[in-house]
């Protein structure tokens, strides 16, 4: 029996996520693969990218762990992960899926001289995000002949551009916080 630590938590550009044999015998190897089978033109190699260290084999639990860590996360390393563990009688696997996802803040708010306040988030990611943006806790709503323009933007190359133009702003009248949720 094994099976695959979740969720998963990208911590400083660092993605890790754990594989648990448990079973009789104490493995010969622990092998790690891009994608969903063991095939192995998939192989992971331990270097700049990947890291993997395995424990020792538990006598009174019965178990050993292994963890991938990978350095250095982009969207791209969203997917399938297999782990293979080897044993003299069977060669059990399990397989993970890894959704990546980043939100960057905008480096500035653009003001307008007209009244009006934009702002921006970028979002990476392997499939489209939605975004909802709150002002005080409350959620804004783009109706229409309102001074909320809300644009979702839509996936390029792993990108997408989400803006939200405010017209008539008040500075004074209006401050507090606006906040992005993916």
């Amino acid at each position: 029996q094994i099976r695959a630590s979740m969720p998963y938590f990208v911590h400083e550009k660092t993605l890790g996520f754990s594989c648990v044999f448990n079973g009789l015998d104490d493995p010969q190897k622990i092998e790690w693969f891009r994608g969903s089978t063991d095939d192995a033109n998939n192989l992971i190699s331990a270097g700049a990218k990947y890291t993997i260290s395995t424990g020792n084999f538990n006598v009174v639990s019965r178990t050993k762990t292994s963890v991938i860590t990978v350095n250095n996360v982009e969207v791209t390393d969203s997917g399938d992960y297999t782990c293979k563990w080897t044993t003299d009688n069977f060669n059990p696997k399990a397989a993970m899926t890894v959704a990546v996802r980043l939100l960057t803040t905008p480096p500035a708010t653009v003001y307008s001289t007209d009244g009006s306040i934009k702002m921006t988030c970028n979002y990476e990611g392997t499939t489209s995000g939605t975004m909802e943006w709150y002002y005080k806790n409350e959620k804004l709503v783009d109706a229409a002949d309102d001074a909320i323009t809300i644009s979702p933007g839509s996936l390029q190359s792993n990108a997408q551009e989400f803006i939200l133009t405010i017209s008539n702003v008040s500075p004074p009248e209006n401050a507090g916080v606006l906040t992005a949720v993916v």
